[in-house]
């Protein structure tokens, strides 16, 4: 799991340098290919960021996303940015490391709530790196989640703890 994360930082980090919001990273927009590196496959919610700031709210083209995956801003119709990516990498992790989403409800009103309440439960078998990580990312308040310009950017992912016997 720890291989596959620091992978899908690189990659944000890559397309967050090309000005690209990926917005909906989930299990089913990523493969492994032939060579052994992860491959994102799925585009189809990215949106290149204009150089004057961030995206506006723009929910209704997100009606085929992942709702168990989308950052609260998102779902809320608040401009965004690449807080979005680094709250679906949290996602992402704890799916990995839990086996199923952080976030999940019978009902879409429930579902939403939990998300926006950032009710997160993190189970005792994690190990403190993870739960560190993933807590991290998994803020509802961009400015506060992990990844952000704010809180260190992706150096400050890179950095810690949970990617520690990564080069």
């Amino acid at each position: 799991v720890c291989i596959y994360a620091a992978a899908l930082v690189l990659v944000l980090e890559h397309l967050h340098g090309l000005r690209i919001l990926l917005r909906d990273l989930r299990p089913e927009s990523i493969m492994l290919g032939m060579d052994g590196y992860l491959k994102v496959a799925d585009f189809g919610m990215s949106q290149h960021v204009a150089e004057s700031g961030p995206l506006g709210g723009d929910l209704e083209s997100m009606q085929s996303a992942t709702l168990e995956y989308l950052a609260p801003e998102i779902l809320l119709g608040k401009p965004h940015n690449e807080g979005v990516d680094w709250w679906g990498l949290g996602c992402l992790l704890y799916e990995l490391l839990v086996g199923h989403e952080p976030f999940h409800a019978s009902e879409l009103t429930q579902l939403v709530q939990q998300i926006l309440g950032g009710k997160l439960h993190l189970p005792a078998h994690l190990s403190e790196e993870a739960i560190e990580l993933i807590s991290g990312l998994l803020r509802v308040q961009p400015v506060d989640r992990m990844g952000s310009a704010h809180k260190g950017g992706p150096a400050a992912i890179k950095a810690t703890p949970f990617f520690a016997p990564v080069d």
